[in-house]
């Protein structure tokens, strides 16, 4: 028994893993990607989970950075579940030293609104 019989993979035309596979933004390592999501095994509730935290994912800084470098593998994304991960909440910077007229401008378009 050879070591590729030790494992198996989704099939291509498995339509949740074209869903996954369409929206994953790094396609590399497939062959993996197959085995993780044949690990994982979702459901087709869980695809659309995973399909939709992908779609917030995908504009959040750390996936955007130089050019995406710091995009996970899809095999690694799956296997750690990382569409349970939540949206980061990025607080509003404060407004040091803002001078009178910008507060006076923002104060009218906050009335006007």
């Amino acid at each position: 028994m050879g070591i590729r019989d030790q494992y198996s993979m989704v099939s291509e035309d498995d339509p949740g893993w074209s869903a996954f596979w369409r929206a994953y933004p790094r396609r590399c390592a497939k062959k993996d990607a197959r085995k993780a999501w044949m690990e994982v095994s979702p459901t087709a509730e869980q695809v659309e989970q995973i399909v939709a935290a992908l779609a917030w994912q995908v504009d959040q800084p750390m996936w955007t950075k130089d050019g995406g470098a710091f995009i996970p593998y899809p095999a690694s994304w799956l296997r750690a579940e990382r569409w349970e991960d939540e949206p980061l909440r990025v607080a509003a910077a404060p407004v040091i030293n803002e001078p009178e007229w910008a507060r006076a401008i923002r104060a009218r378009q906050k009335a006007a609104s």
